[in-house]
């Protein structure tokens, strides 16, 4: 099992991997990283967080939920 000291240890490499990753990728791409893309991963780390959050604010409700009936909405 992962300690806790290494599991702090293992996120601090992992986000300055990204960070690096981010400013390669901003600097080489046509494509920026968006403001819309930070919403998105800021929602989703919020909701795996704090799952209890209330049904009519989170709501994972498009078709391919409804298709693959999971329940999400």
């Amino acid at each position: 099992m992962l300690s806790f000291r290494r599991a702090i240890q293992l996120g601090i490499v992992l986000r300055l991997g990204l960070i690096i990753y981010g400013e390669y990728h901003d600097r080489h791409s046509d494509l920026k990283y968006t403001d819309i893309d930070y919403r998105v991963f800021s929602d989703a780390t919020r909701l795996v967080w704090s799952p209890n959050i209330s049904a009519g604010e989170n709501q994972a409700s498009g078709w391919l939920s409804r298709r693959l009936n999971l329940g999400l909405g």
